[in-house]
């Protein structure tokens, strides 16, 4: 649980610390860590919203505010600079709707109890990990109690989220305790900020590879899930959002004829949704190369988790073995890709 006076003291220090410091870069990490602190202190409350009733974090709400127009150029990546990667996106997701009408969610899932059952099946999966090092700071994570939250909400939504402090170099983690691999996915952020300071500067979502690849694992792993079902969901979820269309009244035949360039909706959710869906590709790919070879597939994956790319640019993965063309292939082949995996374990864990 995490503890709400380090949290407040954290924030004392942050607000002391932005009056002292010139440097403006520093000064926007410091900004935003503060944002994410007031919005952790809430979340501790509960559900219902309570900052415009706490005094305290009412007046620093307001301050952030205005600060805000100081850094509305910081780090911002528009619809149309990276609208090609998008349209890419976009013909993945139609890819995975057309082609992947066969998976179900037809496995046996190890839904964990209560919040220690939760970290007991991640301590679990981890403890059969091959790479020492890697297995090391998954346990240095999960020994840090008072950096790990369920709450209600995570629960109800089954979610989680991992809250990165750049200026602390530390991580909160919020999830829900009913799927361990979803902890995990959050773990594998921290360890990423642990490792190499905050990824704010990298590519829109591109941090998201290492933690799906590593979520994915867990699932095949020890859940014995179909690990595919979810991205179908959110790459139909993709294409109706992206054109305004009803999710209750669609078929086939009509998201066959969409295209890219009739997107009415170019808001944030929907790149959201077209990037994820590409990163969740690629991770399927990462965690194809672990199941088939676990020593050289962790290697490979500790050096993608390392790597950052420059910022702004589009992430290439060609040096993994990993191009354009396997994304592809991947999207048509869902059905195809873990199928192996699943049969050998013939719908039971093990």
């Amino acid at each position: 649980m995490w503890n709400k006076k380090d949290l407040e003291a954290k924030l004392k220090y942050l607000n002391e610390l932005s009056r002292n410091t010139k440097d403006e870069n520093i000064k926007y990490y410091i900004f935003k860590d503060r944002e994410i602190l007031i919005g952790m202190i809430e979340l501790l409350k509960g559900r219902n919203l309570t900052i415009y009733n706490n005094p305290m974090l009412y007046k620093q709400k307001l301050s952030l505010n205005k600060e805000r127009k100081n850094y509305k150029d910081i780090e911002v990546i528009t619809f149309d600079s990276i609208k090609e990667d998008l349209r890419f996106c976009f013909s993945l997701c139609k890819n995975i709707v057309l082609h992947s009408t066969n998976i179900i969610n037809n496995g046996n899932r190890n839904i964990s109890k209560d919040e220690q059952e939760c970290i007991n099946d991640v301590i679990s999966f981890s403890e059969k990990l091959s790479d020492e090092e890697l297995k090391k700071e998954i346990f240095s994570i999960l020994e840090k109690k008072d950096h790990i939250l369920f709450n209600d909400y995570f629960e109800e939504m089954k979610l989680g989220q991992t809250y990165n402090l750049s200026t602390f170099r530390e991580s909160y983690i919020a999830s829900c305790y009913s799927m361990p691999e979803l902890l995990l996915h959050e773990i594998i952020h921290a360890i990423d900020m642990k490792r190499n300071g905050h990824f704010m500067n990298c590519y829109p979502l591109s941090q998201e590879v290492p933690s799906y690849a590593m979520q994915i694992c867990c699932s095949i792993k020890e859940n014995n899930i179909n690990a595919l079902s979810g991205i179908v969901n959110i790459s139909l979820a993709a294409i109706l959002c992206s054109h305004n269309l009803d999710i209750r009244n669609f078929s086939l035949a009509q998201i066959k004829k969409l295209e890219f360039d009739n997107i009415s909706n170019k808001g944030i959710d929907v790149m959201n949704y077209l990037l994820v869906v590409k990163n969740y590709l690629i991770a399927l790919i990462v965690a194809k190369k672990i199941l088939d070879n676990e020593e050289e597939g962790l290697k490979e994956y500790k050096e993608i988790l390392d790597t950052r790319f420059p910022k702004g640019a589009m992430p290439n993965y060609s040096r993994w073995g990993i191009t354009n063309n396997d994304i592809i292939d991947c999207s048509k082949n869902l059905d195809k890709y873990f199928s192996r995996y699943q049969k050998e374990r013939g719908g039971k864990s093990k």
